[in-house]
C-alpha cells in the first residue's frame, strides 16, 4: 500500500512549474523508481527543466539522489523492462527496431 501511495503523491509535481511552450516533459514512476523525459528547445531549458524537476520533487518531501539519476541524450528510455521512445511507452524489448519507422528510400 506505501508503494501505490508513495507512486501517487510523486505525479503531484510531476511537470509542475516546467515551461510547456519550450519543453515537452514525460514522466513513468513506480514507488521509489521512476524514468522522466524531457524534450526543450535549447540546452538553457533543458537544464532549467531538470532543475525545476528536482526542486518541485523536493517541496514534497521526495529526495532524488543525483549520484543514481543519469541524464542521457537521446530517445529511448528503460525502465523495469518498460521503454518510453518519444510518445511511445510500452513493455517491449528486443523488437524495438521492427515497431520504427525506418525510411528506406534514402
Amino acid at each position: 500500500m506505501h508503494n501505490a501511495a508513495a507512486t501517487t503523491i510523486s505525479y503531484i509535481p510531476a511537470g509542475y512549474r516546467q515551461d510547456l511552450v519550450n519543453c515537452i516533459y514525460k514522466t513513468l514512476r513506480s514507488s521509489d523508481d521512476s524514468l522522466s523525459v524531457i524534450y526543450a528547445t535549447n540546452a538553457n531549458t533543458l537544464i532549467q527543466a531538470i532543475k525545476t524537476e528536482y526542486l518541485c520533487q523536493k517541496m514534497i518531501g521526495l529526495n532524488m539522489a543525483t549520484s543514481k539519476s543519469y541524464w542521457i541524450n537521446g530517445t529511448i528510455g528503460e525502465y523495469n523492462s518498460w521503454y518510453m521512445d518519444g510518445g511511445f511507452t510500452a513493455q517491449y524489448g528486443t523488437e524495438t527496431s521492427a515497431l520504427l519507422h525506418i525510411d528506406l528510400s534514402q
